[in-house]
């Protein structure tokens, strides 16, 4: 019987059939390209995990396999498990919770992320000042991120604590954030000898824009403004010591593509940070705002010893980088060592993969709390 002679519902039917026949071909032909993509993507996440773990890589071949990456996360989860044994046993907890703040949302300003948490010591004489200034790309974040551990660290050593919000970008741009900084510490001093601290002792700490701005304050010009009326305006916005990391020295996006490579200028959170509107980009007034953003530009030879860590893989970026991906380089760090090694000041830089197997794997807290305590012991004790 030919197509021709059948009748309407039978031709009706046939075509239903070949329909469905099409349709689950080119299922069947979906689902074999999925799985061809998937080869794709696992070595994608297999190159990250590589460039973010380099000792995940156990057969030192510069290629990591899946059993690699399991057995690496394996040892990571022993080891985690074991540093919690020991802190059962009276090791450092990275766990614990903060204690309750002396002193809790002092205000600086009128803004309501113009205030501040103290942490204070108990001592007789006047206390030096540990200031943890909160990350989250200008964009996030709060001074409850500050760490026990590091509170403890610091109490150990007759050091006080404060913590500080600063105006985000979605209310204020640079220079607020720095400046808002800037107005919390001469608040601190100014009161020093009500909350018993050494206004000649202030250091500061925090992780990525925490960081950035503590290098600002660090190394930029005194803010102090002694002809103000305003007596907290007169006091001095310097610091005697600076403990960060992940930390960025420039916020300029040239400058980043410059010295870092790839495409960690173009950050999400620049743009925000700055500002910046359409056509913009290349204006002089974009251009001041870069030039007085970045920390490295008012490095001089009577600014405080810096000490730095960094997570991210060492590697130069890859030409197909993520647009942001970078933007916590260790080469920041370098570049800054390079340049006070030449004024001969201090400048401290580490990665995580300098660090013992075990620490590595408790990585960031306790090592870091560790590490910054130490740091703040030899440049602000007495």
């Amino acid at each position: 019987m030919s197509f021709f002679n059948l009748q309407p519902q039978s031709i009706h039917r046939l075509s239903l059939l070949l329909l469905g026949v099409a349709l689950s071909a080119a299922s069947l032909t979906a689902q074999d390209s999925k799985q061809k993509q998937k080869p794709d993507r696992n070595e994608e996440r297999l190159r990250r995990h590589l460039q973010q773990n380099p000792k995940s890589d156990l057969n030192g071949d510069g290629k990591l396999t899946l059993d690699e990456r399991r057995k690496f996360l394996q040892s990571q989860n022993r080891a985690k498990s074991q540093s919690r044994n020991q802190n059962a046993t009276g090791t450092q907890n990275a766990n614990r919770r903060r204690p309750k703040p002396t002193h809790a949302d002092v205000r600086y300003g009128d803004h309501e992320r113009h205030v501040f948490d103290l942490y204070l010591a108990k001592s007789e004489k006047p206390t030096p000042l540990v200031i943890y200034i909160h990350g989250g790309g200008f964009r996030g974040g709060s001074k409850n991120g500050v760490s026990a551990g590091l509170i403890e660290r610091c109490h150990k050593a007759g050091f006080s604590v404060a913590s500080l919000n600063y105006r985000l970008t979605d209310s204020a741009p640079f220079p607020a954030p720095m400046h808002d900084c800037a107005r919390a510490v001469q608040t601190l001093r100014h009161n020093a000898t009500k909350w018993n601290l050494d206004p000649t002792r202030f250091g500061a700490t925090g992780g990525s824009a925490g960081a950035g701005i503590s290098l600002w304050l660090a190394f930029h010009e005194d803010l102090a403004n002694l002809e103000s009326s305003d007596p907290i305006a007169g006091q001095s916005t310097r610091l005697s010591a600076t403990a960060v990391s992940g930390a960025q020295i420039a916020y300029d996006p040239r400058w980043i593509k410059k010295h870092i490579g790839g495409r960690a200028g173009e950050h999400t959170a620049l743009i925000p940070f700055f500002a910046i509107k359409p056509g913009e980009e290349n204006s002089p007034r974009t251009d001041a705002l870069y030039k007085e953003s970045s920390p490295i530009n008012f490095l001089t030879k009577d600014d405080p010893p810096v000490w730095m860590i960094y997570r991210e893989a060492k590697e130069d970026l890859p030409a197909n980088a993520r647009p942001g991906q970078g933007i916590h380089h260790p080469k920041f760090g370098l570049f800054l060592k390079k340049e006070m090694s030449k004024l001969g000041l201090e400048c401290t830089v580490k990665h995580v993969t300098d660090l013992s197997e075990s620490k590595v794997n408790v990585w960031p807290r306790e090592i870091m709390d560790e590490e910054i305590a130490k740091f703040f012991v030899k440049h602000l004790k007495e």
